[in-house]
């Protein structure tokens, strides 16, 4: 996408510029090309493609979770009641749809603070907690402490049974490369120690509740079913078909890149606007060095006591002096990043 900046000479002669989508009007005006958005002509197959992903994903989720609850209470040489399963279900449910919830508000424009919020919620420790506290709550009245606190640890292996996309992120020309879906074959062996650490948590603050190798079974049942959950949705999602006109199309919609209609503005404005965002990011990257030297006062600090004990502290005045030279030459060389990706977004007009 190469276009000229041109002026033509019944006005102020301007020099021909190779990079940016930008040109010149006679009248003065700057007219400004944005470059070519991906558009979804058939946002109704988004609609129905993702709600049918999601809702296979929370029934193969719930059918984890009774399986799970299954193994686990067999292996326990317990009864299995239909109360086991439904909690098994109710809470692989659960988790299945608070992943689609978080990937739909995502997709809209919410504010930072809701999605923030929304992040640490549907963390893998959020879950924990909250699934232990729903089946808790339903099963035994109250949820006891220990359990709360072993699913909190037992969330650091589940980390990425949260990882979970159902819509796969497309290139700027429509392509779809989506094999996360493979690695998450891996989630066997991450949920059978979430499992196992759960149960382990819980026997070591005197609430057993279940055998280790029946909790590590349960786990691993889980995440083999979810994985297959989550190829089946993933191959699904990678189906895409080239058409003639050079759209693309798979179950989310028909995607083609669309040419927004020119913007054009004065000279004065897009001057403004170049030094606006000159401005902006000659700021942001004028201020990362003083980030990096509270990072590295924290860290002077730590080493300080150490060499201080040592009695090293003409190396740690030696450091110090180190830091503050490498501050001084990153402020300038951030600066001149800033002012060079700003000439880039915003091509400059020069005049004779």
């Amino acid at each position: 996408m190469e276009s000229r900046l041109r002026r033509s000479t019944d006005s102020s002669s301007i020099e021909e510029i190779e990079r940016g989508d930008i040109r010149v009007l006679p009248q003065g005006s700057v007219e400004i090309v944005p470059p070519p958005v991906l558009v979804n002509t058939a946002p109704w197959r988004f609609v129905l493609g993702f709600g049918s992903l999601a809702l296979v994903d929370i029934g193969m989720h719930a059918a984890a979770g009774a399986a799970a609850a299954r193994v686990g209470a067999d292996l326990n040489k317990a009864t299995t009641t239909t109360l086991v399963i439904q909690m098994g279900a109710l809470a692989g449910a659960t988790k299945a749809a608070m992943t689609a919830f978080r990937e739909i508000v995502g997709l809209s424009s919410v504010n930072v603070v809701f999605r923030i919020l929304l992040m640490l919620l549907t963390s893998s420790f959020g879950v924990c907690a909250l699934l232990v506290t729903e089946v808790g709550n339903i099963v035994l009245g109250e949820t006891p402490k220990q359990l709360i606190v072993a699913a909190v640890v037992a969330a650091v292996p589940l980390i990425f049974e949260m990882v979970r996309n159902i819509q796969p992120v497309q290139d700027q020309e429509g392509k779809t490369e989506y094999y996360r879906w493979v690695y998450a074959i891996f989630l066997i062996a991450a949920d059978a120690l979430g499992g196992y650490v759960f149960a382990r948590m819980a026997a070591n603050q005197d609430m057993p509740i279940s055998n280790f190798h029946a909790a590590c079974s349960a786990g691993a049942v889980f995440g083999t079913l979810t994985w297959i959950s989550r190829a089946m949705t993933g191959i699904v999602a990678m189906i895409q078909v080239t058409r003639d006109d050079g759209r693309h199309s798979n179950v989310f919609g028909v995607y083609e890149l669309v040419q927004p209609d020119p913007i054009v503005v004065t000279e004065e404005e897009y001057l403004a606007m170049q030094r606006g965002i000159m401005t902006v990011l000659m700021s942001f990257f004028g201020s990362w060095p003083k980030m990096m030297r509270r990072y590295l006062s924290c860290l002077t600090c730590c080493c300080g006591c150490c060499f201080a004990c040592c009695g090293m502290k003409g190396e740690l005045e030696e450091m110090r002096q180190e830091m503050e030279e490498m501050e001084r030459e990153n402020r300038e060389d951030m600066q001149d990043v800033g002012f060079q990706l700003a000439e880039q977004m915003m091509p400059a007009i020069r005049s004779n």
